[in-house]
């Protein structure tokens, strides 16, 4: 199998099959030009697993970079931090990783100012037992922090965390409302002005969901966006394996429209962990 693509050879076949039928379309963009109105404000969220000061300066960093590439007011970033699995609710490391974090949301804050509202956030949250799993263990990891961060921006219902910096600085200004949400995977880069392309294309008009009667189906337009993802030239080149199933690479930015039916076709059955929604 590693010496025969076939996973390739087949999606290349799927898609050439599909594109015969399913005519190809570009979802139309308002154009933001550098600047994020205020009804569209939107969080970046990088929700993983920490266990480390070195992983803490790592996101940092990166979230650093993600701000400089896509500058913007009413643009706003944060870590979801979650703990490890454990046989114990608390581990001894909890509470050094909860205050580093805070400490270096802080430094970031300080070095890019707000007025508004801090542009840099740290979670932190606690373990809840896990019956099936038989430890104590972050509630439904990833996607189970996705819903409890919605619930907590729309309606603020709070979930126990060892940190929280967007609670911290509630007592002095209240929470923008942010319209979308941004997700990545703690190795996937938001690079140059891409949160304004994501976000020109949810608020375009012909976008806007549509939910049915019972408001549990989006029936027309947009509630989730998932961009293309591409593999960086470094990781391209590592070895033959990946030479072989990174596909096309970022060097090829001319991309074959063809790929976004074959995005739009998985979004119906995957759940996609670099997306855009709108909360």
């Amino acid at each position: 199998l590693s010496i025969i693509p076939s996973v390739t050879i087949l999606k290349e076949i799927i898609q050439n099959m599909v594109n015969r039928f399913v005519k190809p379309k570009q979802l139309p963009k308002l154009e933001l030009t550098g600047k994020i109105p205020k009804e569209y404000a939107s969080m970046v969220i990088i929700p993983t697993i920490i266990k480390t000061k070195e992983k803490i300066e790592e996101l940092a960093e990166k979230m650093e970079v993600f701000y400089l590439a896509n500058k913007s007011e009413n643009l706003y970033f944060t870590i979801l931090g979650d703990c490890t699995s454990s046989s114990k609710e608390q581990e001894d490391f909890d509470e050094e990783i909860a205050q580093y974090g805070q400490k270096n949301i802080k430094e970031l804050n300080k070095k890019y100012p707000d007025e508004e509202f801090q542009k840099f956030n740290f979670i932190y949250r606690k373990r809840t037992w896990n019956e099936k799993e038989e430890c104590f263990l972050g509630y439904e990891r990833k996607r189970g922090y996705i819903n409890q961060f919605n619930e907590y921006i729309l309606h603020d219902e709070k979930f126990e965390c060892f940190a929280n910096t967007i609670e911290d600085f509630k007592k002095e200004k209240n929470i923008p409302k942010i319209k979308y949400i941004i997700t990545l995977d703690a190795d996937t880069d938001l690079v140059l002005n891409s949160a304004f392309e994501l976000i020109g294309a949810m608020s375009h008009i012909l976008s806007k969901p549509v939910l049915n009667k019972t408001k549990d189906r989006v029936i027309d337009g947009y509630g989730i966006i998932a961009p293309r993802v591409g593999v960086g030239l470094r990781e391209c080149n590592k070895n033959l394996f990946t030479k072989i199933f990174a596909g096309l690479r970022t060097e090829q930015i001319l991309i074959l429209i063809q790929y976004q039916i074959f995005i739009k076709i998985i979004l119906k059955r995957e759940f996609l962990q670099e997306r855009e929604y709108m909360i």
